[in-house]
């Protein structure tokens, strides 16, 4: 038994520790969910704002604002801006949204992209290696 506890205690946090992007990927597309269901449900705008340099989402609705640090957060595409690697984006959800957003995240040579799709409200998570170039 103990030996299985040892080796359990050695395994473990290795194991969880490698999938950052994987949480981070989760936690985006929550985010997207979130603030897009709460601009349909009080018919209020929620903006995000992303701030590509600190690597930080921030959900600001009507009465919350909350902020997410996201260490693998690599650039954003927006239907009405492009893509951006750099600064910081505000997008703002209501219930006539339109605009279709990409998230990238990259870590080492693992690469993932949340989808968010304003006319069904969807939110997709993939592995998207030929839209991240090598050597970031």
């Amino acid at each position: 038994m103990f030996v299985v506890a040892l080796a359990a205690a050695i395994i473990y946090p290795s194991i969880v520790a490698k999938d950052h992007i994987g949480r981070d990927a989760r936690l985006v597309a929550s985010v997207l969910r979130y603030v897009y269901d709460t601009a349909l449900a009080t018919k209020e705008p929620c903006t995000l704002k992303v701030d590509l340099q600190s690597r930080v989402l921030t959900q600001i609705c009507p009465k919350e604002q909350r902020s997410h640090e996201i260490p693998t957060l690599y650039k954003i595409e927006t239907s009405t801006t492009g893509p951006t690697k750099e600064g910081k984006i505000y997008i703002h959800f209501k219930p006539s949204m339109q605009d279709n957003i990409k998230v990238y995240l990259s870590e080492g040579d693992k690469a993932v992209v949340v989808q968010f799709n304003a006319l069904s409200g969807r939110v997709l998570v993939g592995s998207n290696q030929a839209e991240i170039p090598n050597g970031l």
